[in-house]
C-alpha cells in the first residue's frame, strides 16, 4: 500500500495534469459560438449553428483588390433568421480596434424568417459598430451595436447589446 506522502503526491500531479489539459482546451477552443444582440428589444441569438472564415490580406502580389484582411461571421438564429457580418481591415491582418460600416466592406445583413426582409448597415445605409475586443488563438470575440435600414420599405432597426464569440478558420 503506497504511502500516505505518495499518494498525495500522485494525487496532486493528476489534479495539475487535469487543470493544465483543461486550461489548453480553454484557450483554443470556446465555451460557446454565438452571436448575440436585442432588435426591437428582442434577444436574437445564434448558437451553434454559425461560422466564420478569416481571409488575411496579401500584400506579397501586384493585386491590390487582396490587400486587404477580412472576416465573415455568418449565423441562423433559433427563428431561422440569417446573420451576416462582414469586416475589413485597412491593412493585410484583422486586429483589435473599432470597425465601422464608414469603411468599404465592414456590414451586417440579415435575411428575417419567413417573409425574407432583407435588413442591411454598409456603406450606403444604416450604421454599424464593431468593437473586436480579441482575437488569437483563431477565436475572435467582439461587441457590435448599430441602425439596420429594411431593404423593403427603408425602415429601421435598432441592434442593442450585440456580442460574437468564434472560433474562425482560414478561407481556402
Amino acid at each position: 500500500m503506497p504511502s500516505k506522502s505518495s499518494f498525495l503526491a500522485i494525487m496532486t500531479a493528476i489534479t495539475m495534469l487535469a487543470a493544465c489539459k483543461g486550461k489548453d482546451l480553454e484557450e483554443v477552443e470556446p465555451k460557446r459560438r454565438f452571436i448575440s444582440f436585442k432588435m426591437d428589444g428582442k434577444v436574437a441569438l445564434s448558437e451553434q449553428s454559425n461560422r466564420a472564415y478569416y481571409t488575411p490580406g496579401n500584400i506579397t502580389d501586384a493585386d491590390p483588390d487582396n490587400d486587404q484582411a477580412q472576416i465573415l461571421i455568418t449565423g441562423y438564429t433559433y427563428t431561422r433568421d440569417v446573420i451576416n457580418i462582414r469586416l475589413a481591415a485597412p491593412g493585410p491582418t484583422l486586429a483589435p480596434g473599432l470597425y465601422t460600416n464608414s469603411i468599404p466592406g465592414n456590414l451586417i445583413a440579415m435575411e428575417m424568417h419567413p417573409d425574407f426582409e432583407l435588413l442591411t448597415a454598409d456603406e450606403d445605409y444604416g450604421n454599424l459598430a464593431v468593437q473586436v475586443l480579441d482575437m488569437k488563438d483563431s477565436v475572435i470575440s467582439a461587441s457590435f451595436s448599430g441602425a439596420l435600414v429594411s431593404m423593403d420599405d427603408g425602415s429601421v432597426r435598432i441592434i442593442t447589446d450585440g456580442y460574437f464569440k468564434m472560433k474562425y478558420q482560414q478561407a481556402p
